[in-house]
């Protein structure tokens, strides 16, 4: 079995319209040994039929987008491609949003307000952001008015990453993201450190018959999304140091989110 394919280079033609340059090219194509039974089974970017993403012939700006193939009657069996190219879309073979394997990444940089006891603390380390809340005080300056926090504006960074998956993948990646949810990262993630990214969660929507898009959010906290709590009596009031200025006499560090996961396991197209 041997694909034999034949431009017919008349057909190459060239237009533009409102900036846009668009192309097309014919192909005919056939098998020397049987019959090619349907547009499926041609090997495309072989034997000189392109593939989506390859250049027209001359215009290196110009992208094979789509195609339509049809039987010529009468013909025995040869098939007419014929490609439509476009500018500036799909460089390089990029996938576009609807297909299986497209990679969007997005970030937005924000802030939110904390309240504080305690400024210029220590351990906001990696002894202090794996598990449960620690024992020891976290030093640092009060900021606090004889136990009522100040609220301190900690930036953010939202990290978006959108990906096109095939339908039948949707259920074992659907299982890998119910156990990330309310995680943070084990190990460094888009230049992430160990514990800073936080997974939020993901949302899907279907985009073809066989094909899913999958919307996943991560936020990104310096302070490795930890809080700070002060030591409270049986009233659950906070106790203060009685001096001139009052201020909690305890604080520590609270991880609200021990749990940690590869997040590189949620997908294999990260």
């Amino acid at each position: 079995m041997a694909q034999i394919v034949v431009e017919s280079k008349e057909s190459r033609t060239l237009s533009n319209s409102g900036g846009k340059f668009t192309g097309s090219c014919v192909f005919h194509v056939f098998d020397d040994t049987t019959d090619i039974p349907n547009a499926t089974t041609i090997k495309y970017g072989a034997n000189g039929m392109p593939e989506k993403g390859d250049a027209f012939p001359g215009e290196p700006e110009l992208f094979a987008q789509t195609f339509s193939a049809s039987v010529i009657p009468e013909s025995r069996g040869i098939w007419k491609v014929t490609w439509t190219y476009t500018s500036g879309e799909n460089e390089g073979g990029a996938k576009m949003p609807t297909e299986v394997g497209y990679l969007q990444v997005s970030m937005e940089y924000t802030g939110t307000f904390k309240d504080m006891y305690r400024a210029d603390s220590t351990g906001r380390s990696l002894n202090y952001q794996n598990g449960l809340p620690t024992d020891k005080d976290i030093g640092g300056a009060p900021i606090d008015a004889a136990g009522v926090p100040t609220s301190v504006f900690i930036p953010l960074h939202r990290l978006v990453i959108e990906e096109t998956v095939s339908g039948a993948s949707l259920q074992g990646r659907t299982a890998l993201t119910r156990a990330a949810v309310g995680k943070r990262n084990s190990a460094s993630f888009y230049g992430a450190d160990k514990g800073k990214l936080l997974y939020e969660g993901c949302s899907a929507r279907r985009t073809t018959i066989s094909a899913w898009s999958l919307t996943h959010k991560f936020l990104y906290d310096g302070w490795y999304h930890m809080g700070q709590q002060p030591k409270m009596n049986s009233q659950r009031e906070v106790i203060i140091s009685m001096t001139a200025l009052p201020s909690a006499v305890f604080v520590r560090w609270i991880q609200p989110f021990p749990g940690l996961v590869d997040f590189n396991a949620i997908s294999d197209q990260f």
